[in-house]
């Protein structure tokens, strides 16, 4: 029994020096495996650690060479941190909290280039489908099919006006005319004629015949007045409907410009040029920040609720996890985009509500090519359902070389140089609710644009190339809507007027050879529908007839009393 006592101490003896060892070399290998294999997980491609160093006698953590792959690019880096050095509060650490008083990050990097691929795995194949190019089409303008079929649909409804008004007219002509003195009213004359001529005996029968003549003359001649009011009715109506059919009849010589202006397409044409171009640029910019965003801000609703499942959340009063503050210092750079950073993140936690002040964030970064850069702002999650975050960012005189700015539709645009000034205020309520507003302005531009694909550049892919390659400088104004999940940008750019320059004096040369074929085949739509002229009128030219006999009929009767 001693001797199996003594081997058992000596056992024992040696684990408590293994696991001694143990405290002081395995924490930094477990802190690199921490950070890349949680850190992968989160991001969505490889994070990687050149090296991590602790020390339990003086708390303090480095790491050195952290690199952060960007998903969508994997052979680049979406950030590199050069060194983060710190020390952890013992006396919180032994209160199972993990507290850092100061953070010191020096060096950052910013879509740099990677010498392996950073993915995880296979790369995702997209779903959507590539552009067929600019064209006319591609930017509002229908072919001549389709400009025909709108306008014969305006013809259609400019006959159907044209008959609708004939039928109209006609009617009422039928009632006026239904009201004219007819055969009964005529014979009533000739008896009342009769009636006056046999009265027309000696002195006073012919008085009396005179008296009853001028009474019938005065009601013959307001019936000849009723005829010719509804004979200048018949033709007025006669003019006004030749006027109507002229014109129908003179719509397919319209100039294709006007028939554009009167389908309303050229608004539709040039509205969204630029959005067009710009938009695929814009969509990214409004992804990087929102990814910037949520990896400053959190998801700290899901830290709170999961606290609160387990019976303790009512007896906490401080957070597991906070950062007093992170200083950044040292280089920033993307591309050839090179300066010096300095600023302060504070007050960084797990559980916002259990923290007095909310993180701010304040940092400048200046360089020769990079310019001034300013951000400041606010994340205040400290009441649920009450969120409220607000950045202001400013950007002067960064100057951009080889930078591209697009290859939406067709056409890629680089700016070979350029100057970057711009601004953005940034708002998130509820952790969703967005509303951002960007202005951006690139000046002293030499700009490089050129057509994506293998086909052969489309006559409006090599007009909008030649006159964006004129172009001095670029400014965009941006509004952003929606939620994080689901945002809505909207663009303005003075390259709406560039592309609508160009779009209008194209569609005026592809029109010019399109008007004889539009004109044909209008002609031959309007021969299907629309009857003649001597056919449309020859109902009226029936009713003016029938005014013409009633006439010459009271007319005759004024000549027997004469």
């Amino acid at each position: 029994m001693a001797s199996q006592g003594k081997g058992l101490t000596s056992f024992l003896l040696i684990l408590v020096l293994i696991l001694g060892a143990a405290v002081f070399l395995i924490p930094a290998p477990a802190i690199k495996w921490a950070i890349e294999n949680y850190g992968s997980e989160q991001v969505g491609a490889k994070v990687e650690v050149d090296d991590v160093s602790f020390s339990w006698f003086s708390s303090a953590i480095s790491v050195s060479g952290l690199q952060v792959t960007d998903p969508d690019t994997p052979m680049q880096n979406m950030l590199v941190i050069d060194q983060m050095e710190t020390a952890i509060d013992v006396v919180e650490l032994l209160n199972s909290k993990l507290y850092f008083d100061e953070v010191s990050v020096q060096g950052i990097g910013l879509g740099e280039p990677r010498e392996t691929s950073g993915a995880l795995g296979p790369k995702k194949l997209s779903t959507g489908e590539e552009g067929g190019g600019l064209s006319l089409e591609s930017l509002g303008l229908p072919n001549s099919d389709a400009l025909i079929a709108e306008e014969k649909a305006i013809y259609e409804k400019k006959i159907q006006a044209y008959q609708d008004k004939l039928a109209k007219q006609k009617s009422a002509i039928e009632k006026a005319i239904a009201e004219l003195p007819g055969d009964e009213s005529l014979q009533k004359y000739k008896d009342r004629i009769a009636k006056a001529k046999k009265k027309a005996k000696g002195p006073l029968g012919n008085f009396a015949a005179l008296q009853d003549y001028g009474r019938i003359q005065k009601d013959v001649k307001r019936d000849v007045k009723r005829i010719k009011d509804v004979q200048s009715l018949i033709k007025q109506a006669m003019a006004e409907l030749k006027k109507d059919y002229d014109v129908i009849k003179q719509l397919p010589n319209q100039s294709a410009s006007e028939i554009i202006a009167t389908l309303g397409l050229e608004k539709s044409v040039i509205a969204n040029g630029g959005e067009m171009l710009l938009g695929g640029k814009v969509d990214a910019w409004v992804k990087e920040g929102l990814q910037a965003y949520g990896l400053l801000a959190g998801d700290n609703k899901k830290g709170e609720s999961d606290g609160s499942t387990d019976g303790t959340s009512a007896q906490q009063t401080t957070p597991d996890f906070l950062v007093r503050r992170a200083l950044l210092s040292g280089r920033l750079s993307q591309g050839v985009q090179e300066g010096e950073i300095s600023g302060l993140v504070a007050n960084i936690s797990d559980r916002p509500s259990l923290y007095p002040e909310p993180i701010t964030v304040d940092i400048k970064a200046a360089g020769e090519l990079l310019g001034k850069l300013r951000i400041e702002g606010v994340v205040d999650h400290r009441v649920e359902g009450k969120e409220k975050d607000a950045f202001t960012l400013s950007l002067a005189d960064s100057s951009l070389v080889d930078y591209p700015l697009t290859e939406q539709s067709g056409v890629a645009i680089v700016l070979n140089k350029a100057l970057l000034t711009g601004d953005a205020s940034i708002s998130v309520s509820k952790l969703k609710d967005l509303d951002i507003k960007v202005n951006a302005l690139f000046d002293q531009l030499k700009v490089k644009a050129t057509s994506l694909g293998a086909n052969e550049a489309s006559e409006m892919q090599v007009a909008i190339i030649d006159a964006l390659e004129k172009v001095t400088e670029i400014s965009i104004e941006g509004k952003v809507k929606g939620t994080m999940a689901e945002p809505k940008v909207a663009l303005a750019s003075n390259l709406d007027a560039v592309l609508g320059s160009v779009v209008n004096a194209l569609v005026k040369k592809k029109m010019a050879g399109l008007t004889d074929d539009i004109r044909s085949r209008l002609e031959s739509e309007l021969a299907n529908n629309l009857p003649s002229l001597d056919e449309s009128l020859n109902g009226l030219n029936g009713l003016q007839n029938q005014t013409g006999d009633k006439r010459n009929a009271i007319d005759g009767l004024l000549k027997q009393i004469k």
